[in-house]
């Protein structure tokens, strides 16, 4: 297989990876390597575009997906596959790159397989279930979406 596409993998994966911890540590969502701060319609466009390349990059490539597993990929995939009411084509890139990832790739589909939910996560936050009180989360014994009031 190609080695480039393994090597454009690892930095698209870079870019995400500054993409979140700029948002994480700023609060703002740009690329550093913008010299100006970007629209809400630029970001979206601008993650969309590296989901897209990076699910593109992981087809059918062995050493891309296996960069992008050791990489960490999946932990910065996996938050984009939430609904994005903004941005709902963020959610089918991000579908596309975890299953390029995982096609005929053993070892990614066992990763895959083993994650887990985390315990006492909020599952979904809508504003909607906010003003009515209720959050969603995941049951630790079953593993299903339980809707639940939080405890006054």
């Amino acid at each position: 297989m190609c080695n480039v596409c393994g090597d454009c993998c690892v930095l698209a994966l870079r870019l995400l990876r500054t993409r979140t911890c700029v948002l994480r540590a700023t609060g703002t969502n740009f690329f550093l390597f913008f010299r100006r701060p970007l629209r809400k319609q630029d970001k979206r466009a601008c993650l969309n575009d590296l989901l897209a390349l990076l699910g593109n990059l992981l087809y059918r490539n062995s050493s891309a997906q296996d960069s992008f597993r050791e990489l960490h990929g999946f932990a910065l995939v996996l938050p984009h596959c939430a609904t994005n009411l903004h941005s709902p084509f963020t959610r089918e890139w991000a579908f596309l790159c975890i299953r390029n990832a995982c096609e005929g790739n053993e070892l990614s589909q066992q990763y895959a397989a083993s994650l887990q939910p985390l315990p006492n996560t909020v599952v979904l936050k809508d504003e909607e279930m906010q003003r009515a009180g209720l959050e969603v989360e995941v049951d630790p014994v079953t593993k299903k979406f339980v809707v639940k009031q939080p405890q006054v």
